[in-house]
């Protein structure tokens, strides 16, 4: 397991997360953790769509070519 400090976060966003945390009834660092993998997750997942998007993409161009010869 590896540790994260993490220093000058600006004070609002540092207010959203202790308001997160007490809301969700997690410590600053469990909830900042949450928050990342999260946003990480999501990302990932979109990430993946648009890597579909793109070789369905490629897959209909090719057989296009196909269709023409």
């Amino acid at each position: 397991m590896h540790t994260i400090h993490i220093r000058n976060i600006e004070d609002e966003l540092f207010e959203k997360l202790v308001e997160s945390s007490k809301y969700s009834h997690r410590s600053i660092a469990r909830e900042a953790l949450v928050l990342l993998r999260d946003t990480l997750d999501a990302n990932a997942n979109e990430m993946l769509k648009r890597r579909r998007i793109i070789q369905d993409m490629d897959s209909y161009r090719y057989n296009l070519k196909l269709d023409e010869l």
